[in-house]
């Protein structure tokens, strides 16, 4: 069971797959290690055993002008059913890195969003390769952390 999840996060960062483009954050790929203690896959409602977050990644885009805004794709793999049938979601923020903090808010680019009554910005403390969600300390909150990928 551990080998097919790891060969589907592997299928689902292969979507967005480029060669690693060294310490600049531009151009790199980060996918969700652990929520909290748990490693994936994770029920995305602890109450239920479905669904099940299979992987999560981060691509900070760089094929983008310079003159444009920062962008973070996030891909999401969801299994839905207990056959395994699983759901990819994809959808673009615009982000950026200020203090070794990444912000981004998650209102994905072209949606119509409430400004700061729904959607609230993600921040992650950037400690080494890792990315460390900063939570409210008040909201009992599991952290996710997401590790850089590397390409040999």
């Amino acid at each position: 069971m551990r080998w097919r999840i790891l060969t589907l996060l592997a299928a689902a960062l292969a979507a967005g797959c480029s060669d690693y483009a060294g310490p600049n954050p531009s151009g790199s790929l980060y996918a969700l290690a652990r929520v909290g203690a748990n490693h994936l896959p994770v029920p995305l409602d602890p109450t239920s055993a479905l669904p099940l977050l299979v992987a999560d990644t981060f691509n900070l885009v760089s094929d983008r002008s310079r003159s444009e805004q920062q962008v973070l794709r996030q891909i999401t793999v969801i299994q839905d059913a207990p056959n395994g049938h699983t759901v990819r979601s994809q959808s673009e923020f615009y982000y950026r890195i200020e203090n070794g903090t990444l912000m981004y808010d998650n209102c994905p680019i072209g949606a119509l969003c409430v400004a700061e009554l729904v959607y609230a910005p993600r921040v992650f403390r950037i400690v080494g390769d890792s990315l460390f969600e900063v939570t409210p300390v008040d909201a009992n909150l599991p952290q996710h952390v997401y590790g850089l990928v590397r390409y040999w």
